[in-house]
């Protein structure tokens, strides 16, 4: 099956979400009795595609963007005349867009590199030299594209799909957290998991609106022990602050709403030694906003 000419037009992208064309059609994911072998496959290879990606007729997107296009709920304008200048929005999944493919790329590029060959196969604008990994990523973006959701459905897959991991959203202010910021994406995301999915997470020992912990108490011959996954997504403000992460052993970093950071650069400096170890680049910081702040 043909899915994109020669020049990188899509012929169909809608292959890459074939569980969310199933949600959308049936209210669930799945037909298949809970418990039985075929609803364990299903799941089983869902998680895969989440983790390694998902690849139709030759043509390849990653796991954080197939989570995206497929467990991701966003609000979204609905709007079938777009020549229209009134409309609604509504909480459906996300479209597949040529940008969402190359950042979604480019950023799996950055954190774990990619050889010659495979970038090939990709049709990505993206510099040969600099294809060896272990960089971090900075976003300039244009207003209202969605990017604190993309980054919100990153965190939730990592929390979700690796165990022991740390995700964190950081901002200026807190006001870009929460009540109504990056940091509620992020619980809206992993609510709609534990609700719709196989990929249900307790969160007993932490549970607040800036710091969730997938773990559960388990308790034998009398002694209360915490079990789980034990990854962990955290909300921090930097105002005033540049070592809010200090000694932190983070897996991403994401810094949103750059553009009004004014310790940004402090900021960054303070947080590398979260995700690098030496020499070593163990994890990654994810910088994003607007152009012209």
């Amino acid at each position: 099956m043909k899915i994109r000419k020669k020049d990188g037009t899509w012929l169909n992208s809608q292959v890459f979400r074939p569980a969310a064309a199933h949600f959308e059609k049936h209210g669930c994911y799945t037909f298949a009795p809970e418990g039985t072998e075929e609803w364990l496959d299903f799941w089983t290879e869902e998680l895969r595609r989440r983790k390694e990606g998902y690849e139709v007729g030759g043509e390849k997107i990653t796991g954080d963007h197939y989570h995206y296009l497929n467990y991701t709920p966003i609000k979204k304008s609905d709007n079938g005349d777009k020549t229209a200048i009134k409309g609604k929005k509504r909480i459906t999944f996300p479209d597949f867009w040529d940008y969402d493919y190359f950042y979604f790329w480019c950023l799996h590029i950055a954190r774990y590199g990619i050889s010659k060959k495979e970038l090939a196969k990709l049709n990505l604008p993206v510099n040969p030299r600099e294809l060896d990994g272990g960089k971090h990523f900075i976003v300039n973006k244009a207003r209202r594209r969605g990017y604190s959701y993309k980054m919100a459905s990153i965190l939730a897959n990592n929390y979700d799909t690796n165990p022991n991991t740390l995700s964190v959203v950081a901002a200026a202010e807190k006001k870009f957290l929460y009540p109504r910021g990056t940091m509620v994406m992020v619980k809206n995301a992993l609510n709609f998991l534990n609700e719709h999915t196989a990929f249900k997470k307790k969160r007993e020992v932490l549970d607040r609106q800036e710091h969730v912990k997938a773990s559960f108490i388990k308790v034998k011959d009398g002694i209360s022990t915490e079990a789980g996954y034990k990854s962990e997504i955290m909300a921090v403000s930097f105002n005033d602050n540049p070592d809010a992460l200090r000694g932190a052993d983070a897996d991403i970093v994401a810094f949103d709403e750059a553009g009004v950071f004014d310790n940004l650069e402090f900021s960054y400096a303070a947080t590398r030694p979260t995700v690098e170890d030496g020499a070593l680049i163990t994890g990654q910081i994810v910088v994003f906003g607007t152009s012209g702040e």
